[in-house]
């Protein structure tokens, strides 16, 4: 676990956090549906849906702040 953190906190390590807004592609999924990327946090109209409540959130929508973690090869944090 400690080597996985570490990868994460580093920069150029093939472990990324980024933050960005739901694709038009991606209206209508659901956070499953982003594999293999992970949701670990939705921002929608002002609200923070956690990791534990994603489930209620229902599909993605337009306009919805997406936290993911994801592999290096999607590009930069």
């Amino acid at each position: 676990m400690v080597q996985y953190l570490d990868n994460l906190l580093t920069a150029g390590g093939q472990v990324s956090l980024l933050e960005r807004t739901v694709e038009p592609g991606e209206v209508g999924k659901t956070p499953a549906d982003l594999k293999p990327d992970v949701l670990l946090r939705l921002y929608r109209g002002g609200t923070m849906i956690s990791l534990s409540d994603l489930d209620q959130a229902g599909r993605l929508q337009a306009g919805d702040i997406l936290v993911l973690l994801t592999g290096a090869q999607n590009g930069p944090v």
